[in-house]
């Protein structure tokens, strides 16, 4: 199984990016869901997050993705996801 297929295989992928260590992948699917995924196959962990988004990058340290979103009032948001909990912080506000 290729890259693109373990992506695709959480809903179709929107701006994949491989982790720091190289030991997972992050996506935002069609599905509106945001995935991990172990980048040697297996089962994709779906956050708790219900915005259609673009992964920007991982953290340094790999605990945290920044993804880019939109508020109600159609800013664009960059907020940081802790993978750990699930919970968002914002970032910036363009």
């Amino acid at each position: 199984m290729n890259l693109r297929d373990k992506i695709n295989s959480s809903g179709n992928e929107y701006s994949p990016k491989i982790s720091p260590d190289g030991t997972r992948i992050a996506g935002a699917t069609r599905n509106r869901k945001l995935a991990v995924i172990p980048a040697t196959g297996g089962t994709p962990e779906f956050l708790p997050i219900d915005t259609l988004h673009i992964v920007v990058k991982w953290s340094n340290d790999g605990n945290r993705l920044l993804i880019r979103t939109g508020d109600q009032e159609g800013a664009t948001l960059l907020e940081w996801v802790d993978l750990k909990t699930g919970k968002t912080s914002v970032f910036n506000k363009l």
